[in-house]
């Protein structure tokens, strides 16, 4: 252990944790309506939303209880705004609104049921843990719809370099490794992982839910 920061002034229900190339820290908060940007020491540097107050689908400043947050290359911000609304909110690196992906609840092409992770990958595209429709849904750099990959994705999405992704479910109890769309690996019997994370040297962190410990997975030899 080192160290903590935060309280309940603070969070209200902290749900995901994602470091990004710089080195900063952001959070969402789901139930607060919030995401929050800190620096290494703790010191909060950026909010989007407001803290208790929430949106809908067309709201450009407001969520309804966000739950993942991927940062591009060039800095710029996608939010996963999935337990009410259905949508990935776009914005720059200094926090002002570029557009809505997706908005729209259901299972047609585009169109996410709880959304539940995000990830950038090499071209700029968009990929989504669309959870409820137990797949992953794929827009463009411009937010258009392209493709799904059918495999369950209530958990979290960390993506490698050479686009291979990594998705967690927590009601398969599973982890699946994915590229161009196609399954490569699955890792079951994990009870429920939620949060996932990947080291340099390809080591999977995973949080279980169902039984309160962080399960560490290392790369098959």
């Amino acid at each position: 252990f080192v160290r903590t920061w935060g309280d309940q002034s603070l969070f209200t229900e902290p749900h995901s944790l994602l470091y990004d190339r710089g080195g900063f820290i952001w959070t969402t908060d789901s139930q607060a309506h919030v995401v929050y940007k800190f620096d290494a020491d703790g010191k909060l540097l950026l909010t989007l939303g407001k803290k208790g107050m929430a949106g809908d689908n067309a709201s450009q400043d407001l969520f309804n209880r966000p739950n993942a947050v991927a940062i591009a290359a060039n800095g710029d911000i996608y939010v996963s705004d999935g337990y009410n609304n259905a949508r990935v909110v776009h914005f720059n690196k200094e926090g002002k609104f570029i557009r809505i992906i997706g908005g729209i609840k259901g299972a047609e092409p585009g169109q996410l049921q709880l959304p539940h992770g995000v990830v950038i990958d090499s071209r700029g595209r968009i990929l989504v843990g669309d959870s409820d429709n137990k797949r992953i849904t794929i827009f463009d750099k411009d937010g258009k719809f392209v493709e799904t990959w059918p495999f369950a994705s209530r958990g979290g999405m960390v993506i490698t370099s050479d686009d291979t992704v990594y998705v967690s479910d927590v009601n398969a109890g599973s982890i699946f490794i994915v590229k161009n769309g196609k399954l490569l690996d699955t890792i079951g019997g994990l009870g429920r992982p939620h949060g996932i994370a990947l080291d340099s040297d390809g080591t999977i962190y995973s949080s279980d839910s169902t039984n309160r410990v962080v399960m560490k997975i290392s790369p098959k030899k």
